[in-house]
């Protein structure tokens, strides 16, 4: 932990010392794992896409719109598996959607989906 002290250039009747306490211990993300399990290709989407999965375990993705509504789910059984879908059977209209991966982590990714 920091601690810096500060002295204001004020008058003396109005100056006073602030003390200011910088905790320096990592936060609660302290490693930028899973960046690599869920892949979106190609993004931005414009016809069909793919999630390449490369997990371990067993899970589901999810695909939810910008107001949160679930637009898609379905059950990945297989590790390294993948998913090929119709952007404009799925998703509908243009705009960003949140992929979530379900599973040994939860992995969020954002499509972007331009209509056709």
């Amino acid at each position: 932990m920091a601690v810096i002290l500060l002295a204001g250039l004020y008058p003396a009747f109005i100056q006073s010392a602030f003390r200011l306490e910088i905790d320096c211990t990592p936060s609660a993300i302290n490693e930028l794992s899973g960046e690599n399990i869920l892949n979106i290709s190609p993004n931005p989407v414009a016809g069909h896409f793919k999630f390449s999965i490369h997990s371990s375990e067993a899970g589901s993705i999810e695909i939810y719109d910008a107001v949160g509504k679930k637009v898609y789910e379905a059950e990945i059984e297989s590790a390294g598996s993948g998913i090929e879908l119709d952007a404009s059977n799925v998703l509908g209209k243009a705009g960003l959607y949140i992929a979530v991966l379900k599973g040994e982590k939860t992995i969020s990714r954002k499509i972007v989906y331009l209509s056709q």
